[in-house]
This record gives C-alpha cells, structure tokens and sequence, in this order.
C-alpha cells in the first residue's frame, strides 16, 4: 500500500513525537499558570489595622513599603511582620 507521508513506521513516528510535544506544551502552560497564581499569592500581605484592631489581607505593590487602607474605617496601615 502506498501511503502519502512514506511507510508506517514514519507515520506512527510521526503521530508519537505530535503527541509528546502536544503533551510538553501542555505541561508548560500549565507551568506558567501555577507560576501566575504563586506570584499573586505572594505579593498578599497581612495587615492589622491600629485604629479598630482588624486583621485583613490586601495586595501590595512589590519592592514598596507603603501599606493598606483598612476595609473598616480606612486608616492606613502597614504590612504585618512574622
């Protein structure tokens, strides 16, 4: 039988090395979304609030030492230390 690309053997060749690179692109994208979320998750700070002691989390701008406004009654507060 005449096949267009060649014998089998090429074919199946073929058809493997499409699914593992399908399979590599995959596992990088997924790679990458977990990288994004990680990043999120670790530009989150705690903050207490001095004014009406309440503890919330919000995002903090990196390399940057200002703090949050509280959720409650707005006052300015900077980032928990453990």
């Amino acid at each position: 039988m005449n096949w267009p690309l060649g014998n089998i053997e090429t074919l199946l060749s073929l058809l493997l090395f499409i699914g593992v690179l399908g399979i590599f692109l995959l596992w990088i994208y997924c790679e990458r979304q977990d990288n994004v979320r990680l990043c999120l998750h670790w530009k989150r700070s705690a903050f207490l609030c001095h004014r009406c002691r309440h503890i919330y989390e919000a995002m903090r701008l990196p390399k940057s030492r200002d703090g949050a406004p509280c959720p409650r009654c707005g006052t300015e507060n900077t980032p928990l230390r453990f």
